[in-house]
C-alpha cells in the first residue's frame, strides 16, 4: 500500500525537486558571477527559467494522455424474494440509473456462451452504493429456478456467475412494443 502511494506520487515529487534545483541554480548564478560579467546574468536567467517552463509543459502533456477507462459489470451480491418477485441486490455502477431496463445474464465461466436469464428495472440505488433490481420478466425459466432457490439464500457461489449488464436485447425490445 506504501509503495502504491510512493509510486502514484513520484512524479509530483520529482516536478517539485525540478522546481527547486532550477532556482537554486539560478540564485547561485546570482551569488557565484557579477552583474558586470561577460554574459549578461539575465540571458542565462532567462534560459533556465525557459527550460523549466518547457520542462513543465512536457510533464503536463505526458500526465494528461487519456486515461482509458474500464466498466466492470457488476455482479450479484445477494437477492431476496418480495411480494413473488426476485430483487437482486447489486453493487451500484455509473453504467446505470435509477428506473433503467437491464438484462441479466449467466456465465459458468469465460470460455462459456452468455445465457440471457432475465430482464430487470434498476428499483432504487441506495446511499451504502447498492443497486435493487428487480426481474421483470424471466427470458430462462429453469436457470431461473436454479440460482435463484430461496432455499438457497446464503450460498453465494451460485451467483457469482450471474452479472447485469444495462441494455436490453432488440428482441426482447420488439416484442414488447409488439404486445402493446
Amino acid at each position: 500500500m506504501m509503495l502504491k502511494k510512493i509510486k502514484d506520487n513520484i512524479d509530483k515529487t520529482l516536478l517539485g525537486a525540478t522546481t527547486c534545483i532550477v532556482f537554486f541554480v539560478i540564485q547561485y548564478l546570482w551569488y557565484a558571477f557579477d552583474r558586470t560579467y561577460l554574459v549578461p546574468m539575465w540571458i542565462v536567467q532567462a534560459l533556465l527559467i525557459a527550460f523549466y517552463i518547457c520542462c513543465v509543459i512536457i510533464y503536463t502533456v505526458c500526465k494528461s494522455k487519456a486515461v482509458e477507462i474500464q466498466y466492470q459489470l457488476p455482479h450479484v451480491h445477494t437477492f431476496r424474494i418480495v411480494k413473488g418477485n426476485i430483487v437482486l441486490i447489486v453493487k451500484k455502477n455509473e453504467l446505470f440509473s435509477l428506473q433503467s431496463l437491464v438484462t441479466i445474464y449467466q456465465q459458468e465461466s469465460a470460455e462459456d456462451l452468455e445465457i440471457a436469464i432475465g430482464i430487470g428495472v434498476v428499483e432504487t440505488i441506495n446511499p451504502q452504493g447498492n443497486m435493487q433490481i428487480v426481474i421483470i420478466e424471466a427470458l430462462d425459466s429453469d436457470i431461473i429456478q436454479r440460482v435463484f432457490n430461496p432455499g438457497l439464500i446464503g450460498t453465494i457461489n451460485r451467483w457469482k456467475s450471474i452479472y447485469v449488464k444495462p441494455t436490453i436485447s432488440q428482441e426482447y425490445l420488439e416484442r414488447r412494443l409488439n404486445h402493446e
